[in-house]
């Protein structure tokens, strides 16, 4: 094996050179060899062991030199000048003994040590000079030397003739001659033998062989300076073992056999760990650590990982994976050694890693698993807690799993690093946790986070426009609400209407006119609105014989045919997202002839994801007749009846089913009750299907509902007549009326607007011969009257009606509305109008549905 295995833990040049001095010194003896040695020894400080000993010695001049310029360079720390001085003054002077303190300030001059190396070194140099001093006076008298005699001068010729080659000549020697040599060293026992066949032997990688003879030289030592080179050989020698197993590739070709790919051997792997755990561990530990660090310095990232591994040295573990591009097994490895610091860091940034990559691979799971372990290790940033949301919510399956409830503590937790209470930012986080709660979670979040309640804002804005909220809209700052019109200042509205009914001769005709003035504003989201009513009626005297009150009319008839008086009513509406309230309470007619009740309804709507639904409680006259609207007279006066109170609940339900279809039904059940008048019962059905023409049409519409139409309409009783317990209203036993329809209105927002509806259809109804006397026992026998039924009737027939409005903004403070209509059936008519004129402070530009006269939910029942 090559020495530059070993060469660092070599034996220091002058050691080696004290040593070949001693050995050609016993062989040859005499003044002129020991100054030869001397000039060899110099010659070392400035060249190799190897290189001098192939240089011829040189024989000098004998006298005391001048060493000043040795101290000189001494002193100046001139390494290489001093030995050189040094080897010029020995040459120069062969019988001068270099003084102790010459040789210990060269020796730690060429060998820098720690401090309590050089105490030891002191003496060992000082022990040699001692020595040396001895062997050079016993060589000048023969007669007391101790020089070993010529037998075994004799016999120790081989040794010392193999002392006498160089290195690159030892190295050549057999096996065989070296086992030889080796047998005749341990016969001599000598400590200068046993060292030189030792480094012999290392040199030619038999271990074994150099084992043995540093363990004889350390047996026979008698210096530190001798112990030293002990040290040295045998330090060569695991440095030694260390490569010869360092140096046993593994075979690629055999994955069972090698570590990693440019590794050693799982054996030698072994061979090297129980030398780490024996008496040489710290050199072994130092050199592998050194070998380590080259390969990796080298790039021989697999190589360093098994050596760095084997050390248990974690940087070098890490850094080598990286090297080999592991970066998840190196970041799985930094998080095993989380005890430090520094793998703490690493630990936590190959998690930040890892949790963005797999999100980028869609593996969301694994992404969420690695956004938690990171949380456990530190705080994760804004970043980092939104990943993990989306991650976990992206993982989630459904809304109370839970990744779901690691999305929503994520998305909180990002929304809770915004810099100020203000600030509306994270806006697609927000998002996405409104997606994750429920309504009243959502109210608690927006309360909480400015972002959501901006969120929620625009979304309920939106969402209000087109369901036709417009005071919610208005209030949540949609620019189409705000430029249209202000909704919160006080308003101002003044109008007419007038309505008039044809049936049968008489009473059957029923006219009612009306004029109102009221003032409305807005407190906290609610619309408020109170007015004054003064109401005109008219209807019919009774034709003569017909029947009214308690028998036939005649031409005296001295009953009311009308009267005029006063009502008040208020009104509230109030929007939110996805709801509407409406409720209204009116006292009308204060002197009408049967006392009046305190009316009005209760009418709330539910804006659902698939279905729009609207119910209405009501308590309200009905308004078919004088007699069923407020009640009236007999022909003398005397005794009063009617004004008909319906109480019932109305139900309205409508979905679209696909792009511009949908189906609406209504269910309307009342129970009706008056002063002396018989109780009924009626049950209202409606039901229809349209389609939207208005995108086929014109930008200008906002939608133009076509459709079929089904309805239904049965009481209990015909209570239509105006005799004692009659009502005077319309109440057939059936009615059932199948056609089409159509409802058009148009845009939003603009200077003016119109809706137009009409219905036409093929009505059938039928009203049953009932007792003209209700209230009186059938068939009594002591009251005539009992027995008088109302006639039968049934027919068939077309029915509609058409009914337009309109209002147009005058200015940003007046507009003006009004509408027209017109409804016909079998035997019946009617026609109403009205008109308005309304005030309110600051701008507008447009007007909107809502205000609409009959829009109002006090006449179209439901609060849309």
């Amino acid at each position: 094996m090559s020495s530059q295995f070993y060469c660092k833990k070599r034996p220091t040049t002058f050691f080696l050179a004290v040593l070949s001095a001693g050995i050609v010194g016993s062989l040859l003896g005499g003044a002129q060899v020991s100054a030869q040695v001397s000039a060899q020894v110099s010659a070392e400080a400035s060249t190799t062991y190897k290189e001098q000993q192939d240089k011829p010695l040189q024989v000098a001049e004998y006298g005391k030199p001048d060493v000043t310029g040795l101290w000189y360079h001494i002193n100046q720390k001139q390494t290489q000048l001093a030995n050189r001085e040094l080897g010029r003054l020995k040459s120069a002077f062969p019988q001068w003994v270099v003084p102790s303190d010459i040789e210990i300030a060269l020796y730690q001059l060429n060998n820098p040590s720690k401090s309590s190396d050089v105490v030891t070194n002191q003496k060992a140099l000082e022990q040699s000079a001692s020595n040396r001093a001895a062997s050079n006076q016993a060589a000048s008298n023969p007669a007391t030397s101790n020089a070993p005699s010529q037998n075994t001068v004799t016999k120790d010729a081989p040794l010392q003739k193999f002392a006498q080659k160089t290195s690159a000549q030892r190295v050549l020697i057999s096996a065989r001659e070296l086992n030889q040599l080796s047998m005749l060293a341990d016969s001599l026992a000598r400590y200068d033998y046993h060292m030189l066949l030792g480094w012999a032997a290392l040199d030619k990688g038999m271990l074994s062989d150099a084992q043995h003879h540093f363990e004889r030289a350390e047996a026979l030592h008698e210096t530190v300076l001798q112990k030293k080179g002990v040290v040295d050989g045998k330090r060569a020698i695991v440095n030694a073992r260390i490569q010869q197993l360092l140096s046993n590739s593994a075979n690629t070709n055999n994955k069972d056999d090698s570590i990693t790919k440019d590794s050693i051997t799982k054996k030698s792997a072994a061979q090297l760990k129980s030398m780490l755990l024996g008496g040489d561990a710290e050199q072994v530990s130092e050199t592998l650590l050194g070998e380590a660090w080259k390969r990796y310095d080298a790039e021989r990232y697999h190589a360093a990982y098994d050596l760095f591994e084997l050390l248990e040295n974690h940087e070098g573990v890490w850094l080598s994976l990286r090297g080999q591009g592991k970066n998840a097994q190196a970041g799985s490895y930094a998080c095993e050694q989380a005890s430090s610091q520094k793998f703490l860091t690493r630990c936590a940034d190959f998690l930040a890693s890892e949790q963005a990559e797999h999100y980028n691979n869609e593996q969301f799971q694994r992404s969420v698993d690695a956004g938690l372990a990171l949380r456990n290790i530190r705080r994760l940033s804004g970043d980092e807690q939104a990943l993990l949301g989306w991650s976990a919510l992206q993982a989630s399956n459904r809304l109370n799993d839970e990744n779901a409830q690691i999305a929503r503590d994520a998305f909180s937790a990002t929304l809770a690093l915004q810099s100020s209470a203000s600030e509306a930012s994270n806006l697609d986080i927000a998002n996405a946790l409104i997606g994750l709660a429920n309504t009243k979670e959502q109210a608690a979040l927006a309360k909480k986070y400015p972002s959501v309640a901006l969120i929620l804002k625009q979304q309920g804005a939106a969402s209000a426009w087109p369901r036709k909220q417009f005071i919610l809209s208005y209030n949540l700052d949609d620019a189409r609400a705000t430029t249209a019109q202000t909704k919160d200042a006080y308003t101002v509205v003044a109008g007419l209407t007038t309505r008039s009914r044809s049936g049968d001769e008489g009473l059957g005709n029923f006219d009612v006119f009306t004029s109102y003035i009221g003032v409305g504003g807005m407190v906290d989201s609610w619309q408020w609105q109170v007015a004054l009513d003064y109401q005109q009626l008219y209807s019919g005297k009774p034709a003569t014989n017909s029947w009214f009150a308690d028998g036939q009319a005649s031409d005296d008839f001295a009953g009311i045919s009308g009267f005029e008086d006063k009502g008040l009513r208020a009104e509230v509406m109030y929007q939110q997202s996805a709801f509407n309230f409406y409720a209204n309470l009116e006292y009308e007619l204060f002197d009408q002839p049967v006392d009046a009740e305190l009316t009005g309804q209760i009418s709330a709507t539910w804006f659902l994801p698939e279905v729009t639904l609207a119910t209405t409680l009501f308590h309200l006259p009905k308004t078919d007749s004088l007699l069923s609207q407020s009640g009236t007279f007999n022909s003398e006066q005397t005794e009063r009846w009617g004004y008909v109170i319906a109480d019932g609940v109305s139900v309205l339900a409508a979905h679209s089913f696909k792009p511009q279809w949908s189906i609406a039904g209504t269910l309307t059940w009342a129970s009706l009750s008056g002063d002396g008048v018989a109780d009924n019962k009626y049950l209202s059905l409606r039901t229809d299907v349209n389609y939207n023409l208005a995108p086929q049409i014109s930008p200008r519409l906002d939608y133009w509902r076509v459709g079929p139409f089904f309805s239904y309409l049965g009481y209990d009783e015909n209570l239509s007549g105006f005799t004692y317990g009659h009502g005077g209203y319309f109440s057939p036993n059936y009615m059932v009326s199948i056609g089409g329809y159509s409802e058009l209105l148009t845009m939003e927002a603009h200077r003016w607007q119109f809706k137009l509806s009409t219905s036409l259809g093929l009505s059938r109804l039928a009203e049953p011969s009932d007792p003209r006397f209700p209230l009186l026992t059938a068939n009594d026998s002591s009251n005539p009257l009992s027995s008088l039924h109302l006639p039968y009737n049934r027919s068939t027939g077309l029915s509609g009606n058409m009914m337009f409005e309109g209002q147009y903004r005058l200015s940003n403070h007046w507009i003006v509305a009004g509408y027209v209509g017109k409804a016909f059936a079998v035997e019946y008519q009617a026609f109403e109008a009205g008109m308005q004129i309304r005030w309110r402070p600051g701008k507008g530009e447009g007007v909107t549905s809502d205000e609409l006269m009959r829009s109002s939910p006090r006449l179209s029942g439901f609060a849309l």
